[in-house]
């Protein structure tokens, strides 16, 4: 293991294992700070974290060097929640005087961005840099439409040991596979926490890419709609529905 700025850095060659061992998958808090919760509100007006939602940095067509920071989660969470109101819960930073770590802000819904043929929805982000704490994703980043991670994407901001490795040795872009792993960050809705979303981490493989053979969506508002997905084996259960997955 190589020391690098004081953290553990994997080499890129590891060992091989034996049958049935896992491999060691650390998650950096920044990623878990990508998220925020969607919620509902119950009939005594109180606020209910019900879904998740992930922010992305969208450079500025006209001029890169300005970004733009979206919020995005899945339509049919937008559809299973009454009225007009998407309320979204996000955390601030520490040195916010307040009764609570995180700020529940009202969008509406008809501000919010649905996607044609995929269960997305998104809109630009409600945030404060001074007053929230959270991480964007780089659009960049996102696996491309053919199914691959461009390390050229890096451009600089990736480990740097290991990104000049990544580039020399997928000098045409990292595959996505069966069996890769991947994990979600989202709510854990038996325990969003009291005074400060915490977000839970749930991991799995990819068992299915996406293909000609469509999956379907049932929303409550948009009735089902026959998108084309990857399908992971992870355990999940309510309140994931709009996680970012890495």
């Amino acid at each position: 293991m190589a020391a690098v700025y004081g953290k553990l850095i994997p080499p890129y060659k590891l060992p091989r294992r034996a049958l049935g061992e896992r491999w060691e998958m650390r998650v950096t808090p920044e990623l878990v700070d990508t998220v925020a919760f969607v919620c509902i509100r119950d009939h005594s007006g109180i606020n209910i974290p019900s879904a998740t939602a992930f922010f992305v940095e969208v450079p500025d067509e006209s001029d890169p060097k300005r970004k733009w920071t979206y919020l995005i989660t899945a339509q049919h969470c937008l559809d299973e929640i009454a009225g007009r109101d998407v309320v979204i819960r996000i955390n601030t930073v520490p040195s916010i005087a307040a009764a609570t770590g995180y700020e529940d802000i009202r969008t509406r819904k008809d501000d919010w961005s649905r996607h044609s043929n995929a269960d997305v929805a998104a809109i630009l982000a409600p945030t404060d840099p001074q007053r929230h704490a959270i991480q964007q994703i780089p659009l960049e980043l996102f696996v491309s439409k053919d199914y691959k991670l461009e390390v050229s994407s890096f451009d600089g901001r990736g480990n740097p040991v290991l990104e000049p490795l990544l580039r020399g040795n997928y000098p045409t872009g990292i595959k996505v596979e069966l069996g890769h792993e991947v994990f979600f960050v989202g709510l854990y809705v038996q325990s969003a926490g009291k005074n400060r979303n915490l977000p839970v981490v749930r991991f799995g493989n990819l068992s299915r890419m996406p293909g000609d053979e469509l999956v379907s969506i049932q929303g409550v508002q948009s009735g089902t709609r026959q998108i084309r997905a990857y399908l992971a084996e992870v355990h999940s259960w309510g309140g994931h529905s709009g996680s970012p997955v890495f």
